[in-house]
């Protein structure tokens, strides 16, 4: 499912553990900054994500999304470089802002009706 996309929550990163604050930068530069001069998105974190939404259209869902997930994952345990686990998260931003019954409102946490709606019988 995708709907319309609006800007994702900002996070104070003063208010993070320096660890997880440098991942969270690693993470919002290559959704932004990264993504920006590969020409996949043009308004950064604070717009519509044009070609994840166009995937995701012509897939019928977050399909390619999930699989680059898995594939990151994979090259991790197979090689341990670190910036794959940033994309992972990076891609599993971009389901959870995207992919969603109230895709559009990113800051709408996810609940526990909500995951267990989704979940197999």
């Amino acid at each position: 499912m995708v709907t319309k996309q609006t800007a994702p929550p900002e996070v104070e990163s003063s208010t993070l553990a320096p660890p997880f604050a440098s991942f969270c930068e690693a993470v919002r530069e290559l959704l932004d900054e990264t993504a920006a001069d590969k020409g996949y998105q043009r308004t950064g974190l604070t717009g519509p994500n044009p070609v994840y939404a166009c995937v995701a259209e012509t897939a019928g869902g977050p399909g390619h999304a999930l699989g680059k997930i898995i594939n990151k994952v994979r090259r991790y345990a197979a090689r341990g470089n670190r910036e794959d686990l940033v994309k992972v998260a990076a891609w599993a931003y971009l389901v959870w802002c995207f992919d969603r019954p109230d895709a559009g409102s990113p800051d709408v946490p996810v609940t526990v009706s909500e995951r267990s709606s989704r979940e197999e019988p």
